[in-house]
């Protein structure tokens, strides 16, 4: 029987004097590899490749500076949840552009001054068929951000792993925009209920990763000066959103939260829910608590499906 590509590399390994240290440094390094920091040849064949040990431990070295300067710099933070077309995103980077100027979003972005430069951007996806677009707008945006990072195929809710994401394959002059993970959204069931497999992200893990502090001490401890959240996630908000504050991660920990409720993708003409909506009498309880003068988070809600329709 030939040994496995990792029997050969254990061996590989047991034979030199530096056992000890490649092993602690292999471990470290896939770890960082998933960040996308170093060169993904390196694990072509599912392990580590035998380089001399000084050649690792630079990369190494190399990958915690720049993990560094990615998470110790970001004092100012922006993340689009359903990134869509990256329209979202492109208004918060260019907000004096002619075209948005009845943006509500750029209008924000005018009024406080906040600058792209500063910010490190985050984007969710779900739909593929935005993919290469958001990739080459990642690129491109990336040398006036701070750092940007949009995650495609892969849509935020309350829990890691594959979840099934419904499309929207009606909505065309829109960008399919009611594509959800929700199977009773309106634009999905006018679609015929078709699905895919997506990555699902807990996003308030997510956000307390990114902030670099604990669910129970982002409040009083977290990095970021500023941290910005709009969401159009087509009926998981009220999920999300829920556990945010279950979790206190919303008041004091998210300084705008920018969310379009979409109650009205889950009722009929008669103004009755269609069965499997979700719980849309959250909304009205959400606005009380966020309203509550110690949350210290500005909701904003009005004004923004006209920055969609205008898309």
């Amino acid at each position: 029987m030939e040994p496995s590509s990792e029997e050969s590399f254990t061996s590989h390994i047991k034979s030199s004097k530096l056992r000890n240290q490649w092993s602690w440094l292999c471990h470290i390094i896939k770890r960082y590899q998933k960040l996308g920091i170093l060169p993904r040849w390196i694990f072509s064949s599912g392990q580590p490749v035998s380089l001399p040990f000084f050649i690792l431990l630079l990369f190494f070295i190399l990958s915690i500076g720049v993990v560094w300067r990615r998470s110790s710099h970001c004092s100012h933070i922006f993340i689009d949840l359903g990134s869509n077309v990256g329209d979202s995103i492109e208004k918060f980077v260019d907000p004096y552009n002619h075209q948005y100027r009845h943006s509500y979003l750029a209008k924000i972005v005018r009024e406080h001054k906040w600058q792209a430069k500063d910010f490190c951007i985050y984007g969710f996806e779900g739909n593929p068929r935005f993919k290469e677009k958001l990739a080459n707008l990642e690129k491109f945006l990336g040398s006036v951000t701070k750092r940007i990072q949009i995650f495609t195929e892969t849509v935020v809710t309350t829990q890691n792993g594959l979840v099934p994401f419904y499309l929207d394959e009606n909505s065309y002059q829109h960008n399919f925009w009611g594509s959800s993970l929700i199977a009773s959204h309106r634009d999905v069931w006018m679609s015929g209920k078709k699905s895919i497999q997506v990555y699902g992200i807990d996003f308030s893990s997510f956000l307390a990763q990114v902030l670099g502090c604990s669910f129970r001490s982002c409040k009083d401890r977290r990095k970021a000066k500023t941290v910005i959240v709009q969401m159009d996630v087509e009926g998981e908000e009220y999920s999300i959103l829920r556990q945010l504050l279950m979790r206190n991660m919303l008041c004091g920990v998210i300084d705008y939260l920018l969310v379009e409720f979409h109650s009205h993708a889950f009722r009929l003409d008669d103004n009755t829910t269609v069965k499997g909506a979700p719980p849309l009498e959250f909304e009205k309880c959400f606005h009380w608590l966020a309203q509550h003068p110690e949350c210290k988070t500005t909701v904003i809600t009005q004004g923004l499906v006209d920055d969609y329709q205008n898309v």
